[in-house]
């Protein structure tokens, strides 16, 4: 290994909100080419600490140093964030890895093949003038990754990059990685799972749920991926969703489904299942009622749907839940829809505290939701839909920023909810497989004809 890019001595960190500490007393050093993980669980403070080092801490007390310590032409740092659209600027992919050149007041003449490069190595091909709107998560988190390559960082952070990848997008980033370890690039990566980049870690450390750091190999974290057998009494009489011959696309061009037929009926359990880009979201915005399909039709409960009449029949848990989240604390964000409907107090606090309860919520309850980590937000907007018990649940890639613990305790609740109120279960992922043994049917998306 090289030089020594990033020392950590001694680090502590507490909000000035809270009374406990998110970090403590982490020592870490990484060198020139290595790469570093960090595994840990949903809320351990691993955000926390790349953002220290990133230096985008604000109203927190530190104690301890960080030093970053840049080769020769190289920009100090690369932030890639757990939810892309919390970084993402510019209204074309061009644009967007464009920016950070611009600010380097890189000649213009020479930026162009600098982003063709750059969206080349990760797999984004998109024209230059492609919208960034257009895109799906997981090929703007691709986009961002791009974005922060192109200024050739010394040391790359990123924030649970396997969340928002597929398969192949985490195979392409791992062997983006050792590239560019070969050429003095350090990477330090916190994730929920060390199997997956095992090929490419040089040091592995676990963060505990206190915020200490302990170096540790992959063999040491337990596998807590165990099977789960959905409960098989189901109610097949009543169809709720009906599918026929559906295509949607930008335009009737660029068709990203095309000819889909499934029928889903009360107490189903139903993955969909598609790489980046496949469509998926673009399926459940339609499913929905949010954007109509190109060709065929969609019936719940035997009519198209309108996005006003379902909101007391369905709930809807989108990528990217800061776009959900929207009171002053979790207690008020779960009990919102509760009160509309007029429920009485003793019962929204039963309701409250169960499913708080259920998702390691409960120390949360009076805090701010926008002051939790991606998981935890995921976890509160997650909770706000369940705290309900609608008839249709539709959760798009819900397991993304959680460790397999906490996804076994969603569902968990799922099940006891499918299970005591015949709730019809909608989810994505773009992990083919995954807890496939959960649900009672599965639809593909990215196939020539579904």
């Amino acid at each position: 290994m090289g030089n020594t890019v990033l020392t950590i001595q001694d680090v502590s960190l507490r909000y000035q909100t809270s009374h406990k500490n998110i970090l403590n007393h982490i020592h870490l050093q990484i060198a020139q080419g290595e790469c570093v993980s960090i595994i840990g669980k949903t809320g351990s403070g691993k955000t926390t600490l790349l953002l220290a080092i990133a230096g985008f801490i604000e109203k927190a007390e530190i104690s301890g140093t960080i030093q970053v310590f840049p080769s020769q032409n190289r920009h100090p740092v690369g932030l890639i964030l757990q939810n892309p659209d919390t970084q993402l600027l510019s209204q074309t992919v061009g644009e967007e890895v464009a920016f950070g050149l611009e600010n380097l007041c890189v000649p213009p003449d020479q930026m162009k093949p600098l982003i063709i490069n750059a969206l080349k190595a990760v797999g984004l091909d998109k024209p230059l003038d492609f919208k960034v709107k257009h895109l799906s998560m997981g090929q703007k988190y691709r986009l961002i990754i791009a974005s922060q390559l192109v200024m050739s960082p010394c040391l790359i952070l990123l924030d649970e990059p396997c969340g928002q990848l597929d398969q192949p997008g985490i195979d392409d980033l791992c062997q983006i990685i050792l590239t560019l370890k070969k050429n003095g690039i350090s990477f330090l990566i916190c994730e929920h799972h060390a199997r997956k980049l095992k090929n490419i870690t040089d040091q592995f450390y676990e963060m505990d749920k206190h915020g200490h750091l302990f170096q540790i190999t992959p063999n040491d974290q337990p596998d807590n991926n165990r099977n789960v057998t959905p409960d098989d009494s189901r109610h097949l009489s009543e169809v709720i969703i009906q599918m026929q011959q559906v295509s949607i696309g930008f335009d009737h061009k660029k068709q990203v489904l095309s000819h889909l037929n499934a029928t889903i009926h009360k107490g189903d359990i139903v993955a969909i299942y598609g790489k980046n880009g496949s469509g998926k979201t673009m399926l459940l915005r339609s499913i929905c009622g949010f954007i109509k399909p190109s060709k065929g039709k969609i019936l719940i409960c035997e009519y198209p749907p309108i996005p006003a009449k379902l909101r007391y029949k369905a709930g809807i848990l989108f990528q990217n839940p800061q776009k959900q989240l929207f009171e002053l604390t979790v207690f008020n964000e779960l009990s919102f829809k509760l009160k509309r409907l007029n429920i009485d107090d003793n019962t929204i606090q039963k309701r409250i505290q169960g499913i708080l309860d259920q998702l390691d919520l409960t120390d949360t309850m009076h805090e701010s939701p926008f002051k939790l980590s991606y998981g935890q937000k995921h976890l509160v907007a997650m909770a706000s839909i369940l705290v309900n018990r609608p008839e249709i649940i539709i959760l798009d890639d819900p397991f993304a920023g959680i460790d397999r613990q906490m996804a076994q305790k969603i569902i968990d609740a799922l099940k006891q909810l499918n299970r005591e109120y015949q709730s019809t279960i909608i989810w994505t992922s773009h992990e083919i497989g995954l807890f496939q043994s959960f649900s009672t049917q599965t639809i593909m998306t990215g196939l020539k004809d579904n």
